[in-house]
């Protein structure tokens, strides 16, 4: 299935945001230091624009501004913060996601940063995943910025994917790197022309390969003007006339929409399209399996998986044919370096910016952003 928001822009949105932010033990010092900072910078740079800003700390107890702040209330706030304890990292997520409360005319997003694994409350990925795709179907989207190698990279990609935003690593917490990828995250929300999709499948059951599926249904977030977005999907009918019901969420109200299913297309350009888009699941699977790089072996047999994908995309015709191919030549240069010389730093960044691209790759408009912070 290939979906493709409006071409004509908007205004910029009205957005409400809630920045949360880990306060663990971990981001003592310039971490910590980092994200206050990238507050500041993200009230500086929206001064006077249409964007509420809340704030929430969480460790293993959670904090929270009252109510929207500006530059000296957020401050306040943050100047008050001590790094120490754990990292009950779904309980901050969902105090952020409390405080956006339903405003007409106004997109709503939660920013996660942490440098951490979640290890109080709720830590099992599918159940905050669960969570965090029912508030994006109720227009709460979510956004996480993982800092430096220790995070769970798997979790935050994740909650970014169904959460209908984007997974953004930093190898490092250099404030002003920080707050430029915040405002670049911003930028995207507020110039968003399609605020969701909604798919139910009837008449036919569903394997996902690529995009976000569960249970008979799917869901994409928020789209940039113009931009086209794939879910690959392998269907065992159930019926004759397998249909697809989609529910369009626009800034000015929803669309209703009912398709019949075509015909398998065995050969010819669909065909071809669907071939694409498997190598393109296959990358993404690729992607998943660096986080567990423990040796030049097994760095190997990633290795060995890149030639047949390439094969698939090479001359292929789709917009994203060239990034894909630049992403590959990088993906074989790194596995190369740690067949021959495997070092444990060097593959742990590794993994986290290629893995954090994994859940952009279905999509024409959003670029890489993590690999350009290469070494």
């Amino acid at each position: 299935m290939e979906i493709k928001a409006p071409q004509e822009g908007v205004q910029a949105r009205r957005l409400d945001l809630a920045l949360v932010i880990d306060r663990s033990g971990s981001m003592s010092g310039s971490r910590l230091r980092a994200a206050r900072e990238a507050a500041e910078g993200i009230l500086k740079a929206l001064d006077g624009q249409e964007v509420r800003l809340g704030l929430v700390a969480f460790n293993d107890g959670v904090l929270r501004s009252e109510g929207w702040v500006g530059p000296a209330e957020a401050r306040f706030f943050l100047d008050a913060l001590v790094a120490q304890g754990s990292t009950d990292l779904f309980r901050g997520w969902q105090m952020g996601q409390q405080m956006l409360t339903p405003q007409k005319g106004r997109l709503r997003a939660v920013l996660l940063l942490t440098d951490g694994q979640a290890n109080r409350g709720l830590t099992q990925p599918e159940a905050i995943a669960a969570e965090v795709l029912q508030a994006a179907q109720r227009g709460v989207y979510t956004s996480t910025v993982g800092i430096g190698l220790g995070y769970n990279e798997a979790l935050l990609s994740f909650m970014a994917e169904v959460g209908g935003g984007t997974h953004l690593f930093l190898p490092d917490e250099a404030a002003p790197e920080l707050t430029q990828a915040l405002l670049e995250e911003l930028a995207f929300l507020r110039g968003t022309v399609l605020d969701g999709v909604e798919l139910i499948l009837l008449g036919a059951r569903a394997t996902p390969l690529l995009g976000v599926w569960e249970g008979g249904q799917g869901y994409l977030g928020p789209m940039a003007p113009g931009e086209v977005r794939t879910l690959l999907l392998q269907l065992e009918p159930l019926s004759e006339v397998p249909t697809l019901e989609a529910v369009v969420q626009l800034p000015g109200g929803r669309e209703h929409y009912r398709l019949t299913l075509p015909e398998p297309a065995p050969t010819g350009p669909d065909y071809r399209q669907v071939a694409f888009e498997r190598a393109v699941a296959q990358l993404r699977h690729l992607y998943a399996r660096l986080s567990d790089l423990e040796g030049p072996s097994q760095a190997q047999v990633l290795l060995e998986a890149v030639q047949p994908i390439r094969a698939t995309l090479q001359g292929h015709p789709d917009i994203r044919t060239p990034q894909l191919l630049a992403q590959l030549e990088q993906l074989e240069a790194r596995l190369k370096r740690l067949v021959t010389s495997f070092k444990v730093q060097e593959a742990r960044w590794f993994s986290k910016a290629f893995f954090t691209e994994a859940d952009s790759l279905n999509s024409t408009s959003r670029k890489p952003r993590n690999l350009r912070t290469g070494r």
